[in-house]
């Protein structure tokens, strides 16, 4: 996983956190690849507060995204 482009609105940063996903095959002489990325989570971030929520709207632990993502854990400790 990765964080993608952040996006600011006033104060508050949301950060989406992205898996992407790619798959390699042999087909006759060649090779066929394909891939994929999807939005998995959003964190938010104010500068009163930092929150996590999954693709279906529900909180979870930040540390759930940081652990994944090396940027964002980074990106948290400078602020």
């Amino acid at each position: 996983m990765s964080a993608g482009q952040p996006i600011t609105v006033g104060e508050i940063m949301l950060l989406p956190i992205v898996r992407t996903s790619i798959s390699c095959r042999n087909v006759n002489s060649g090779i066929v690849c394909s891939g994929s990325k999807n939005v998995v989570g959003t964190v938010i971030i104010s500068p009163k507060w930092k929150r996590a929520l999954n693709v279906a709207g529900e909180e979870v632990p930040i540390d759930q995204y940081t652990e994944q993502v090396v940027e964002l854990k980074e990106m948290l400790q400078g602020m």
